[in-house]
């Protein structure tokens, strides 16, 4: 199935994954996924969310780095070998 991801741009130091999850939060934007990856001084954070379009909005009006694209989404059960089935 087709998803849009989120994906972040962010320095990486304390706080800044609480400052993303707190605007998301105080908007009631469930996240339905994450990835992150992470280098010395900065990270990218990869979000699947339940309203993109709006999350990409208030990010960006909190001033933070986002852009919104389209992914493959593929569900997986929840048991022993999911991911090998």
């Amino acid at each position: 199935m087709i998803a849009y991801q989120l994906s972040i741009f962010a320095e990486n130091k304390s706080g800044k994954l609480a400052q993303i999850t707190g605007v998301l939060a105080k908007e009631k934007i469930n996240i339905r996924a994450t990835t992150i990856a992470t280098a010395d001084t900065f990270g990218i954070i990869n979000l699947i969310v339940d309203d993109p379009q709006r999350a990409e909005a208030v990010l960006s009006q909190a001033g933070m780095t986002v852009h919104l694209r389209e992914v493959l989404a593929v569900l997986i059960p929840d048991t022993p070998g999911g991911l090998d089935n």
